[in-house]
């Protein structure tokens, strides 16, 4: 026979109005998801969420006295059947039935206590919830933490510029050391020793202007430049943290081979700030100590979860469930026949 599914309350009304007499009524009020979840447990169900609840229940005695008076009854027990099913419950039908003497059986047993842990990281929780523990609440608090950072050392960098006019120290054309230029160059160094410092890299930049020669300014950019870092090397300066960059044919094309010696004289005094070497040398300062950090202190809002745990197992007291007596002058009641429109007595 099909059987449909009735509301707890639907039931339980229908029940009274036949047995007003017999006690054993209660089975069906507030405790009966209790009952049903708990028979479902003993039965191996999976319950989820709902395992914790079970557990609970069946550390009650009335609880325990109604699942054996509920087991003891086919309508019941199907009504409690078709409530785990309506609950999401499929297999309950089938493991139930299959499990009916186990789950007798574990009625007899001692009576089981309740153990109950607290977790806060999901580690300890993954354990727990393998060991058989099921969640029976989650408590959420926020935390202030307070953290501290320090801020990022940054070096001490000090930038020492050479300028040197090409009229002044290589003359027209001309490139190569001069006394005047090893000179400069040595007391910058002198002055970046004494201040502890060590140098990172050193850029030449090597400008002509636009007035042709037979070398081609390119190569007397080049050529002015490679002297520089010649007399770096002498002073002592690694050429591997020399850099060389030449700009020839810099500023405005004024020359002209037809042109007289002052108007040459004058293209070369407007041309002038395109023709130099430039020398930019970075280094950096070694301090004695390390300098006092004063450390950032920020504080944050932290979640922490407090998990509930309870687990059932049984105690080493034994407890014998009371036997239920009915008065035999009413009969049970029994669902006989069910259709679209409800279900008979």
């Amino acid at each position: 026979m099909k059987r449909i599914v009735i509301t707890e309350s639907q039931f339980d009304r229908l029940i009274k109005s036949e047995v007003k007499d017999i006690k054993q009524t209660e089975v069906l009020e507030e405790g009966f998801k209790e009952i049903a979840l708990s028979i479902a447990l003993l039965a191996g169900v999976s319950l989820g969420g709902n395992k914790a609840l079970a557990q609970k229940s069946l550390n009650k005695k009335d609880i325990q006295n109604k699942i054996e008076y509920v087991l003891n009854d086919s309508d019941l027990l199907n009504t409690t059947i078709d409530s785990l099913e309506s609950m999401g419950y499929g297999d309950a039908e089938r493991k139930i039935y299959s499990n009916a003497e186990k789950i007798k059986k574990e009625l007899k047993n001692p009576l089981r206590k309740v153990t109950k842990k607290e977790v806060k990281d999901y580690q300890t929780l993954a354990k727990k919830l393998k060991a058989g523990y099921a969640i029976s609440g989650i408590q959420q608090d926020t935390l202030k933490k307070k953290i501290e950072s320090y801020p990022e050392i940054q070096p001490i960098i000090d930038v020492y510029e050479i300028n040197l006019p090409s009229d002044n120290v290589f003359g027209t054309g001309l490139f190569g050391s001069s006394k005047e230029i090893n000179d400069t160059v040595k007391n910058v160094l002198n002055q970046i020793k004494s201040n502890d410092g060590v140098i990172l890299n050193i850029t030449i930049e090597s400008s002509t202007d636009t007035e042709p020669i037979k070398m081609g300014n390119q190569k007397l950019a080049q050529l002015r430049a490679q002297g520089v870092v010649d007399i770096l090397t002498e002073l002592g300066v690694d050429s591997s943290i020399v850099n060389i960059v030449t700009k020839p044919e810099q500023g405005p094309n004024i020359y002209n081979p037809n042109m007289s010696s002052q108007e040459r004289r004058d293209a070369r005094q407007q041309t002038a700030p395109f023709r130099y070497v430039d020398i930019k040398i970075e280094a950096v300062k070694v301090l004695d100590e390390a300098p006092q950090l004063i450390p950032i202190v920020d504080e944050v809002d932290v979640i922490v979860n407090t998990f509930e745990l309870v687990k059932t197992k049984k105690n080493d007291v034994d407890f014998d469930l009371p036997q239920i007596k009915i008065n035999k002058k009413y009969k049970q009641p029994k669902l006989k026949k069910c259709n679209k429109v409800g279900c008979t007595l």
